[in-house]
């Protein structure tokens, strides 16, 4: 090879080496990385940005005033409170306030953080605290309630006039750095109680006081920008409702903070699982429904946490019923009637008939197998603080499953069955509960609750006490007998003073409070008050918890385990960056551990049927950090619960594919669902998982005869086959409820089933029947640890000599849409037609869903007779129903079982009249949208309607939610307009339908007219005056509506301070231009500069508008008139893509003082791609005027740009000194190959140039030192 070709060559293959790596010359350290092929973001050490994601949205903008949990999770991100409470000891630790102190528990100072910041760069004060705290809890519009906040010391200081300022002796600003708060009684922890308030910038919010129902802060949901501006870790960059949200770090912060985390919305839980899966999302912003475990602790890499909640759920009595209010103690009298109420103040000496029963179903509940068989929940200890509260009184009465001695405890309060039925009445005698059934409620189909609810109904039953579960959407106020009930907890502890004192009892069916089972203690009151002011706080929170468990005015049971989930290796990352906010923020609740080893287990199938026998297949596969395989390591396997599910194997050693598998065996058959968490270790490393155990239900066979005999001494037995889906199940408990017939008598009552499935009961007839009658025989059957279920079967008893008949029948089944079907029957002796015999149908079925309207019917001369069948209620999922038809004579007999079957639809549609309506957007305007929900046959009644809107429009309001559809498959929601809108709007509002495991949603478009609504202005003659007394400034209120003046309106003049002002008229009607002209005079020489707030309410038709605010300065006389005009950016550096966008603050002052009411504009020199809104800002009270700049199209090379502020005032321009904002460029049309070849053209044709002018002139030196 020549050597000047070699020296090219080396050239090019050097060209080539640094073009090959300009994919990595531009994916910087420190930025999200986009995977190419894969289709999902890559989080690792360095990176800035962890994508999650979320099935909610955010409700509202304002922290202070929200209950929504998603939406008080993102903004505690956004903004800080003074304090934040540790949750581990309850206690406050410093956040924006560094310390708090007092020398008498009533005046306190609160000392702020040094040089903290808001988000756009401005320092946060004492002012903004004093505001906040104005705003939110002023007595005149609290905003914020709370037994603590009414503490403060509401005094007006002689003297205040701005409510934006110091106004009440609650909270002052001591200097830019203190705040005095002041109490008029003592709280029992300051910090806790009082600080944790998070705070607004008055400089934002103080043109909120009037929007308390919006609170958007100027939100734009195009863009997804608004000026929710904190102090918090995070700040909001972006908001687009429905799609994403995007939180940047504070770079500002306090502590450190890298991580950015943007939160992509999803619609549905299923399709968030689906972007897992994809690995589109690395963690779930909220704890996960626990139906979703299963699969999603499945999915590589992800890991599913598990914490408590902060909710406690509890049973509450109605302790105005006739079976828990009566106090034998008291002068009232039982009551006439079970529904009547009473009224009593509960006298803890006395002897109170009501505790008894409250006290043996205590007893009746398995309280530590709410561990042991539900994963899901943590047992209470029966108290109303969780047990890892440091408040938390360890040494209360709990109680725990005895059945013996609740029966005890009720057989001594005289609670006996007086009827022979097999259920007590009270100690009076009546019967319990409506319709002698005792109701416990369930709220909002949780089926959790659900099953614990059907348990402790089992429980009940077997101590005689007639029992049933009843799930409603909102407890009535009186009519309930116990329900479950769950209630947040918090660290100031104010739950418990709004569950228990007689303040927030329900008076008359009108709310007051929480205490909804009118539970009236003074003693009790005595002890909720002193824990509000701190008198010997912890003593006096033990002593409650101590009257709760021994009075049982509720019955707490547990705290529901939440399940957050992440990718591991976004764990470590975020773990590393984020450790403090992590800590401070909750933002997830998680422990992590650094593990070499890499283990991944799963199980197929991860859903199982609860019928004893079931099996699934655990693999486990053990993986070294280089990836390969770890073989002979032992894996042990843990289950929680293990009550009904075993494991071939507690451990096994690894093959050499570094696989270990388990097969995992019911055990018994379950009729209730169960989330079973598997838990593999190898070493140091772990995987935890979670499979699903549905619930069984049982197929009974009647093997027996179904006529016995009617002669006394006659022994019948009645033989039945238990099974699931064809598999005998075995140790079934089957109980006696119900023999229709006193003569017909049960030798025994409760019976197991054998490994066959097979159960036997024997009867004794102890007379002779002389005609035959019918015999119903109704039974239980449960499973170890499962609530029973009710079944029953028809028969007959015949007298000797009565010859049997052939009765044959069909049914085609009850249509779920008509709710309705026909059996037909035909009876046959010796091979002829029976004609007119009468015969007789029934359901066997023991919960009400299907009944037989006409149940006797007579064959005609066919021998054909048909019975209509009726659905009652939709049952909760596609069913089988038995039913018999028997013929009654003296000479004939006949009976035949048959079965029957009732179809839900296979799938689901919501729709609705119109998609889209419009609507005015006027206060109180109000249309309805009729849903309709039908599936593959006809209508469906009886499905739950939820319904929410796209945006955070706190002025459009969906009300009639949740609801069910009526017997027509029809439900009616209404779109409420709750403020007046002054512009179009378009907002997006979703129904969906769910009906029992199948759901389906549509969408409503739903456009907003502006409203058509007088409007009023406000100008006035001049925006400043000298201080001069005599001086004047006039003001004209216009009114006019549909561009049309408003005459005879009447106006009233509003100064935001009227000291030595004063204005003529005091009020005036428009004319007919619709004006009315004010005079504003001075009536005495001011000394310093004030700017006083202009405005005018106006009366048209009894309703009240408020104009524009319009602000006049007045200088002290003979002053100077200096203007100073200033501009700043919230950032001095923009990228210089399309749709790009930065805050600008403008300012004007006169004397040191800001100057309101004039016209603020920007200059811009350098480009014309970018847009500055609004054109023109008139400046507030403070002289701010405030500007959004925006880039209208990319911009591909650097630039600089000049900004300057203008102010014209008398024919005078005063501008500031400009501002330079850098635009860097943006190539978004263009691949990092192509951009860097450009950026390095340059350099390379240089590089190849010296190279080969290099290697030609070596080539040639060697050939002369040759020659």
């Amino acid at each position: 090879m020549r050597e000047d070709t070699r020296a090219i060559l080396v050239c090019f293959a050097v060209c080539t080496l640094i073009v090959s790596t300009v994919p990595n010359l531009t994916a910087g350290n420190n930025r999200v990385q986009y995977a190419a092929g894969k289709g999902q973001w890559i989080c690792q050490a360095g990176d800035t940005w962890v994508h999650a994601g979320s099935v909610y949205d955010l409700q509202t903008l304002n922290p202070c005033n929200t209950a929504d949990a998603f939406t008080s999770k993102i903004l505690a991100l956004v903004y800080d409170a003074l304090v934040y409470v540790n949750e581990t000891t309850n206690a406050a630790e410093p956040a924006l306030a560094t310390n708090w102190t007092s020398t008498d528990g009533l005046t306190w100072t609160v000392h702020l953080r040094e040089n903290v910041k808001w988000h756009d760069g401005q320092p946060l004060t004492a002012d903004d605290v004093v505001f906040t705290y104005n705003l939110m809890l002023n007595p005149s519009a609290p905003l914020r309630t709370s037994e603590y906040f009414s503490h403060l010391k509401w005094t007006k200081i002689p003297g205040s006039t701005d409510m934006n300022e110091t106004y009440w002796e609650a909270v002052q600003k001591i200097d830019a750095q203190n705040v005095k708060f002041v109490l008029e009684k003592p709280v029992w922890d300051f910090g806790v109680t009082i600080l944790t308030l998070p705070i607004l910038k008055k400089e934002i919010w103080r043109t909120h006081w009037t929007d308390a129902k919006t609170w958007d802060v100027d939100y734009n949901s195009t863009t997804g920008s608004s000026r929710s501006i904190g102090t918090g870790p995070y700040k909001l960059s972006s908001w687009k409702s429905g799609e994403e949200i995007v939180l940047s770090p504070n770079t500002d912060y306090y502590k450190n903070v890298n991580l950015g985390i943007i939160i992509t919305e999803y619609n549905s839980m299923e399709a968030l699982v689906s972007a897992m899966k994809q690995q589109a999302v690395q963690i779930v912003f909220h704890p996960i429904p626990w139906s979703y475990v299963p699969e999603v602790s499945q999915i590589v890499p992800f890991t599913v946490f598990t914490h408590p909640s902060n909710e406690i759920t509890f049973i509450g009595f109605n302790l105005e019923k006739y079976f828990e209010g009566y106090d034998e103690g008291s002068s009232y009298e039982p009551r006439s009637s079970p529904d009547d109420p009473i009224t009593y103040p509960i006298k803890p000496a006395g002897s109170e008939a009501g505790l008894s029963f409250r006290t043996a179903l205590a007893y009746a509940i398995d309280h530590a197998g709410l561990d042991t068989n539900f994963v899901n929940v943590i047992h209470s200890q029966n108290a109303l603080v969780q047990s890892s509260n440091p408040y938390y009184n360890a040494s209360i009465k709990t109680y725990n499953l005895d059945l013996q001695r609740a029966i005890s405890i009720l057989n001594s309060a005289n609670y006996k069955d007086l009827d022979g039925d097999g259920w007590r009445e009270d100690y009076s005698g009546r019967e319990m509960g409506h319709d002698g059934v005792v109701k416990i409620y369930i709220q909002n189909r949780n089926m959790m609750n659900l099953q614990i609810a059907m348990q402790l109904c089992a429980n009940l039953r077997s101590i005689g006490v007639n029992a049933d579960t009843e799930p409603i959407p909102v407890i009535n106020i009186r009519d309930y007998d116990l329900f479950l009930c769950t209630v947040s907890t918090s660290p100031d502890f104010e739950y418990i003073y709004k569950l228990l004192a007689t303040k927030y009892d329900y008076t008359d069916g009108v709310r007051n409070g929480e205490n909804l089972w009118r539970y009236r203690n003074p003693d009790t009151d005595n002890l909720t008050n002193a824990m509000l002011e701190g008198n010997n706080f912890a003593g006096v929170i033990k002593n409650i918890q101590g009257v709760v468990s021994n009075h049982l005015p509720v019955l707490p049971l547990y705290s529901s385990i939440l399940h957050e989930v992440i990718d591991q290796n976004t764990l470590s990352v975020f773990a590393a960056e984020n450790e403090s906010i992590l800590a401070k923020h909750n933002l997830l609740t998680l422990t992590y551990r650094s593990e070499k080893t890499v283990l991944g287990a799963a199980a197929s199938p991860y859903m199982l049927n609860a019928a004893s026998g079931t099996r699934t297949e655990v693999t486990v596969e053990l993986s070294g950090g280089d990836n390969n395989p770890m073989s002979d390591v032992e894996v042990i396997l843990r289950i929680f619960p293990s009550n009904a599910i075993s494991a071939d194997a507690g451990s096994k050693m690894t093959d050499s594919k570094g696989r270990a598998v388990f097969t995992l065996t019911l055990t018994k058959t379950l009729n209730t669902t169960q989330l079973v968490e598997i838990l593999c270790s190898a070493g140091s490393a772990t995987k935890k998982f979670y499979i699903l155990i549905e619930p069984v239900e049982f197929d009974v066979s009647i093997l027996s005869s179904p006529f016995v005999k009617g002669l006394a001494n006659n022994t019948y037995t009645l033989a039945l086959n238990i099974r699931n889906e064809n598999i005998p199940v075995s140790n079934a408990f089957v109980r006696m409820l119900h023999v229709s017939e006193a003569h017909v008598k049960p030798v025994m009552k409760e019976n197991l089933s054998d490994t066959a499935g097979n159960v036997n009961f024997e009867f004794i007839v102890d007379t002779d029947y002389l005609e035959n009658t019918p015999l119903e025989i109704s039974y239980a059957i449960s499973t170890y640890g499962g609530a029973e279920q009710a079944y029953g079967a028809g028969f007959v008893i015949i007298v000797a000599g009565s010859e049997e008949a052939t009765i044959t029948t069909s049914c085609s089944g009850v249509q779920w849409s008509t709710g309705t079907g026909v059996i037909n029957a035909s009876v046959s002796k010796n091979g002829a037609a029976v004609q007119g015999a009468s015969l007789m149908c029934a359901i066997v079925e023991l919960d009400g869903v299907f009944t037989v309207d006409n149940p006797t019917s007579s064959t005609d001369n066919s021998g054909n007779a048909k019975f209509d069948v009726r659905m009652n209620c939709m049952p909760a999922k596609s069913r089988t129903f038995d039913y018999y038809i028997l013929l009654c004579t003296n000479d004939t007999h006949g009976l035949v079982y048959s079965r029957s079957v009732m179809n839900l639809p296979a799938t689901i549609e919501v729709t609705v009249a119109s998609s889209d309506i419009e609507i005015q957007g006027v206060h109180g305007t109000e249309t309805t949208l009729t849903v309709s929900v039908h599936g593959d046959g006809g209508q469906i009644p009886s499905a739950e309607i939820s319904a929410w809107k796209s945006s955070a429009y706190a002025g459009i309001q969906i009300s009639g939610i949740p609801c069910d559809t009526n017997t027509s498959g029809s439900a009616t929601i209404g779109i409420l307009i709750t403020a007046d809108f002054h512009e179009d709007v378009n907002v997006s509002v979703f129904i969906k339908a769910v009906f029992w495991g199948m759901e389906n949603a549509c969408e409503v478009h739903v456009r907003v007219i502006k409203a058509s609504l007088p409007g009023v202005k406000i100008e006035i003659s001049s925006n400043e005056i000298e201080g001069v007394a005599g001086n004047s400034v006039s003001a004209t209120v216009h009114v006019e509506k549909d561009n049309m003046p408003v005459a005879s309106a009447d106006a009233v003049l509003v100064l935001g301070s009227k000291t030595n002002l004063a204005v003529t008229p005091e009020n005036a009607k428009t004319d007919a231009n619709g004006n009315a002209t004010f005079e504003i005079e001075l009536l005495a020489n001011f000394t310093k500069m004030v700017n006083i707030s202009v405005s005018a309410r106006v009366t048209v038709n009894s309703t009240t508008y408020t104009s524009n605010t319009v602000y006049l300065t007045i200088y002290p006389a003979g002053a100077s008139v200096d203007y100073v005009v200033t501009l700043s950016s919230s950032v001095f550096e923009i990228s210089g893509k399309q749709g790009s966008a930065l805050l600008l603050t403008g300012n004007v002052k006169k004397n040191d003082v800001g100057i309101s009411g004039l016209n603020y504009t920007i200059l811009v020199s350098g480009t014309s791609d970018l847009l500055i809104e609004p054109q023109t800002c008139t400046t507030d009270a403070n002289g701010n005027a405030y500007f959004t700049l925006t880039i209208t199209r990319n911009i591909e090379t650097q630039i600089e740009i000049k900004l300057t502020g203008k102010v014209t005032v008398g024919g005078k321009d005063y501008l500031s000194t400009p501002v330079t904002i850098k635009i860097t460029p943006y190539l978004a049309s263009k691949t990092p190959d192509f951009d860097l070849s450009v950026l390095f053209f340059a350099l390379l044709l240089g590089l190849v140039e010296t190279l080969v002018a290099r290697e030609i002139q070596n080539v040639r030196n060697k050939k002369r030192r040759q020659k």
